[in-house]
């Protein structure tokens, strides 16, 4: 015999029984409703859903830590042997949370770290040991109150878009609004051949456009999308919380190492971090002049202007060039002659520290002949940032001709000791900055 299984239908109109009716609503309930995905039409900046974040302030000149989750920070000197402690290990954790905390009782504004993929090696290790930025940022929001907390991403590190979004709306949460993404279109090829990338280094600033539009979507909009860019695709992208508390989104930085760089930033990003054209401080205020109107022009936007400074300062100028002329004499040769050649081989367009075009002489002489004894030590004592040095009263004058006189908004400071330096900015540059009219 077969039995024959017989498919039943209610008559229309008919009652169903009321065990069936409770079983069909609970599967209505446990089944979301499908959700019509809209395809975005901006897949490039200019955009801004709900403007730019609010980056206003009490004070004329903001202050930051630089560099301080990295061995060694800013100081390719064998000097930081002589502590390991205080001027090489302060990046691990005990150390780096105490550090920052610091800074935020002293009433520091925000907190910049380097993001490493490689050392630079030396007797020192230079860069050899980093906490990663990205990570470390939710850490930092449960020991610190006020700091705005930046983390760096790379573009050639094959992060999508959606991934650092989420990231960067749960960890501005976390801080409650303090979180902030600096962004690195692409500092150095050897980046992406660390994790065997080989992506067409002249199309980094085009790669970054899509990439931050595509996070600003994720920050901005409420229902499902579809995003299809020329680098990045993403579909049935759905939303799931939290979103970022500062409203209507986190604050970007980029530097403007080359036209692109500017170009990028006056399209997307909230800071920038500034370089002396042709490593000349004189003409750094007519660089900010024209890269302002440019994005004011442009795009409708406004940049506030960050430089990186290394400092030493202290009782007396004498004091403060004896301690610079000890680190500059134990420069780790090794360190600092790898710091110089990868600036050597960034792209021609490039208009950084150094002229691209010495990388083929190279074989002709000491790195330090070619490129410039002043390049050299800026390189190898600083990480590129501008030199203040001197007694409080002359730290303090400099900063204010930062201010005024190369309409600087922000500092991010470095320091041999960090720990004493935030000390020190506490103690003798913030009252002294606080009667010119730079601090509130």
């Amino acid at each position: 015999m077969t039995s024959e299984t017989t498919e039943t239908h209610s008559p229309e109109g008919a009652e169903q029984p009321e065990e069936e009716i409770t079983q069909t609503v609970a599967l209505q309930t446990l089944q979301p409703q499908r959700k019509f995905h809209q395809k975005v039409a901006i897949t490039r900046g200019p955009f801004d859903p709900g403007g730019q974040p609010d980056v206003e302030s009490p004070h004329r000149l903001l202050v930051g830590l630089w560099g301080w989750n990295a061995s060694c920070g800013t100081v390719a000197s064998k000097a930081v042997l002589e502590d390991r402690d205080r001027f090489r290990d302060y990046w691990q954790w005990p150390r780096a949370s105490a550090l920052v905390e610091s800074a935020d009782r002293a009433g520091f504004d925000f907190e910049l770290p380097f993001e490493r993929r490689f050392g630079y090696a030396g007797e020192i290790g230079f860069h050899e040991d980093s906490l990663d930025s990205l990570t470390t940022a939710p850490a930092l929001a449960q020991v610190t109150e006020n700091l705005t907390l930046f983390s760096s991403i790379h573009m050639n590190e094959h992060a999508h878009p959606l991934h650092i979004a989420r990231f960067g709306g749960n960890f501005d949460h976390v801080s409650n609004g303090r979180w902030g993404l600096n962004i690195v279109p692409g500092w150095s090829r050897r980046d992406a051949e660390v994790i065997g990338l080989d992506n067409d280094y002249s199309l980094r600033y085009e790669i970054a456009d899509e990439f931050v539009t595509l996070m600003k979507h994720w920050w901005s909009l409420t229902t499902p999308f579809e995003f299809e860019g020329e680098y990045f695709k993403s579909t049935r992208v759905g939303m799931v919380g939290p979103r970022p508390t500062r409203q209507p989104r986190p604050i970007l930085i980029c530097g403007d190492a080359s036209e692109g760089a500017v170009d990028f930033a006056a399209k997307h990003c909230d800071w920038l971090l500034c370089n002396a054209p042709e490593d000349d401080l004189s003409l750094l205020a007519p660089h900010v002049e024209r890269t302002r109107v440019y994005a004011a022009h442009n795009y409708g936007r406004r940049l506030k202007m960050l430089v990186q400074v290394f400092v030493t300062m202290a009782e007396t100028a004498e004091s403060a060039q004896a301690e610079y002329d000890e680190l500059v004499a134990a420069i780790d040769s090794t360190a600092a002659d790898n710091i110089v050649t990868e600036a050597l081989e960034q792209p021609a367009e490039a208009e950084g520290l150094l002229d691209t075009a010495i990388a083929d002489r190279l074989g002709d002489g000491s790195l330090e002949e070619l490129v410039g004894t002043a390049n050299y030590r800026k390189l190898a004592i600083g990480f590129g940032g501008i030199h203040l040095m001197g007694s409080f009263d002359d730290v303090a004058e400099q900063l204010r001709d930062l201010a005024d006189d190369h309409m600087q908004d922000a500092v991010a400071l470095s320091f041999l000791d960090p720990m004493k330096g935030v000390h020190e900015v506490e103690d003798e540059l913030m009252p002294r900055l606080k009667k010119m009219g730079l601090r509130a």
